[in-house]
C-alpha cells in the first residue's frame, strides 16, 4: 500500500513558512490588501451613525447614512469576489510550491493559467455538492422524524430525538469523510494540469480515515492559530476605540467621535500590512499544503509501479505494494 505520513504532511506546512517566509507573505498580501481597503471605508460609513438612539437623526440624514452604508455594501460585495479570485490563485500557489518540493520561483508560484480555473470548478462543485447533500439530507430526516414521531399524535419520545442526534452526528462524519476523499483532487489537478477529480478520488482510495485525521488535526491548528490571532487583533482594536472614547470623554453623540480618525486607521493599515500578510499567508499555509504534501507522497509511492506500466491512479492501486 503506498506510504501516508500524517506527522510529515502536518509538518509540510511550517517547513514552507521556514524555508520561504517571502512567499508566505506574498501569499497573504491579496487578502491583506482588501482588508487595507474595506476597513477605512466602514470606518467613514459608521463615522456619522449615532450613539443610542437613532431617532436624533433627520429624515435627510437618515437617507443620506443609508445612501451611504449601501455604497459600502457593494464596495464590499466586489472585495469579496475579489478575494475569491485572489483565494484560488494563493490556492494553486501553495500547492504548486509543495509539489515543487519547494523550488525556486521568482513569482512565488503565482500564475494566469488554466489549473486556476479548474481550483474554481473545483471549489464550487465541491462547495455546492456538499450543501446540496447536507439539505437534502436535512429533508429526509426531517420529513422520517415528523412522520414517524408525530404520526402517532403523541409527542416524541427520548429514543427518537437521540435518533434524531444521531442522524446529525453520521451527517457531520459523513460529510468529513467526503471532505477528505476529495481533499487531494485539487494538487492533483494541479499536477496533472487538467481538472483531475476521478484521478484525484481514485489516489485516496484506502486512505479516508488517514486523511479524514489529517483534515481534523488541519482544522485544529488553523483555528488555534485563527483564534490566537484574531484575539489580538480584537484586543488592539478595543484597545484604539476605548483611549480615543476616553479622550472624547462621555460627550460623545457618533460612533465617528469614539473611532479613531481615518488617518490614523490608514497609518494604522499601513504599519500592519506586512505582518497581517504573513499570518493570512500563514492560514492559507496551514490549509493547503498537508493534502498537497499528501498527495504527493501518494502519488510518488504509486509512481513505483508504472516502470511496469501500470497506471499510477488506477483503482487497485492502493492494494498493491510498491515494485522498484
Amino acid at each position: 500500500m503506498a506510504a501516508l505520513s500524517i506527522s510529515d504532511a502536518m509538518g509540510e506546512p511550517f517547513r514552507l513558512i521556514r524555508e520561504r517566509p517571502l512567499w508566505v507573505l506574498l501569499w497573504g498580501a491579496p487578502y491583506a490588501a482588501t482588508l487595507a481597503i474595506i476597513l477605512p471605508l466602514f470606518a467613514v460609513a459608521f463615522a456619522n451613525m449615532p450613539l443610542g438612539e437613532a431617532d436624533t437623526l433627520t429624515d435627510a440624514e437618515s437617507q443620506a447614512m443609508f445612501g451611504q452604508m449601501m455604497s459600502i455594501q457593494i464596495a464590499s460585495m466586489l472585495l469579496n469576489v475579489v478575494q475569491i479570485g485572489a483565494g484560488v490563485m494563493i490556492w494553486a500557489a501553495v500547492n504548486r510550491a509543495v509539489l515543487s518540493g519547494r523550488a525556486p520561483d521568482r513569482w512565488a508560484h503565482f500564475r494566469f493559467s488554466m489549473d486556476e480555473l479548474h481550483l474554481l470548478v473545483i471549489g464550487i462543485l465541491l462547495v455546492v455538492g456538499l450543501y446540496v447533500g447536507l439539505i437534502v439530507i436535512a429533508i429526509l430526516a426531517a420529513v422520517v422524524f415528523g412522520v414517524t414521531a408525530y404520526g402517532s399524535g403523541a409527542a416524541p419520545s427520548a429514543g427518537w430525538v437521540f435518533g434524531l442526534l444521531g442522524v446529525v452526528a453520521l451527517t457531520l462524519i459523513a460529510a468529513l469523510a467526503m471532505a477528505a476523499r476529495t481533499s487531494l483532487i485539487a494538487p492533483a489537478s494541479i499536477h496533472l494540469k487538467r481538472l483531475a477529480l476521478p484521478e484525484g478520488w481514485r489516489v485516496a482510495k484506502g486512505r479516508t480515515l488517514q486523511l479524514m485525521g489529517l483534515l481534523a488535526l488541519v482544522v485544529l491548528i488553523y483555528m488555534a492559530v485563527y483564534l490566537l490571532t484574531a484575539g489580538l487583533i480584537v484586543g488592539v482594536v478595543a484597545a484604539m476605540v476605548t483611549a480615543t472614547g476616553a479622550a472624547n470623554g462621555p460627550a460623545a453623540e457618533k460612533f465617528g467621535e469614539v473611532l479613531p480618525s481615518t488617518g490614523t486607521i490608514v497609518l494604522w493599515v499601513a504599519i500592519a500590512f506586512l505582518p497581517v500578510s504573513f499570518l493570512l499567508g500563514t492560514f492559507m499555509t496551514i490549509y493547503v499544503a498537508p493534502f498537497a504534501h499528501a498527495f504527493r507522497q501518494l502519488w510518488e509511492s504509486a509512481s513505483r509501479v508504472s516502470a511496469a506500466g501500470v497506471d499510477p491512479v488506477r483503482s487497485d492501486i492502493a492494494t498493491q505494494g510498491p515494485t522498484a
